[in-house]
């Protein structure tokens, strides 16, 4: 398996994303790895087609296969291209079928690609926009304004009977006339 790329102009939004942030214990994101899936799947999830990346090699930058695979996160790869294609022999790159699938469509590896880079340019746009004093706030924001995450307000849980008794069902019953 190939390496995956990414988009150079993306390292201080994926570098902020990746450390604590405002006195937090916790960065938003482990990894760039962890933030290519989070951001693979919001742009597929967009559903527009996806954004290719430059092709020029000096734009992009690269994370080795191994490395998604020892975090298991090559998982989201196979899920993204799957999702994408439809098409199962996508997954299999040592087939004559998977082959042949990876030589008329995209490997499994650039589908991914261009959704994360879509998912980046979504959180740089949310960036931009200034959703929010902290990148978890614009993110929380962004996913709202553009209906990935709904306005909910707590809903109360419904009332229980604390008694033991069964409750009478009205369902088998025959109507009064």
């Amino acid at each position: 398996m190939r390496p995956i790329y990414f988009d150079k102009k993306h390292l201080p939004l994926m570098q902020g994303l990746t450390r604590k942030q405002g006195g937090s214990k916790v960065a938003i994101f482990q990894s760039y790895r962890e933030l290519l899936c989070y951001a693979a799947l919001l742009g597929y999830q967009d559903g527009v087609p996806p954004d290719s990346l430059p092709a020029d090699s000096s734009g992009k930058d690269r994370i080795q296969w191994y490395d998604f695979a020892a975090d298991d996160l090559h998982d989201y790869i196979f899920i993204t291209a799957l999702a994408d294609t439809q098409d199962i022999s996508i997954l299999d790159d040592t087939s004559d079928e998977g082959k042949a699938s990876q030589e008329r469509n995209k490997g499994m590896e650039q589908i991914f690609e261009e959704y994360a880079h879509r998912g980046l340019n979504i959180l740089a746009t949310w960036v931009k926009k200034g959703y929010g004093d902290t990148l978890a706030h614009a993110i929380i924001k962004g996913l709202k304004e553009d209906g990935y995450l709904s306005e909910t307000s707590k809903q109360e849980e419904p009332a229980t009977d604390t008694d033991d008794k069964p409750t009478e069902s009205t369902d088998d019953k025959p109507a009064e006339s």
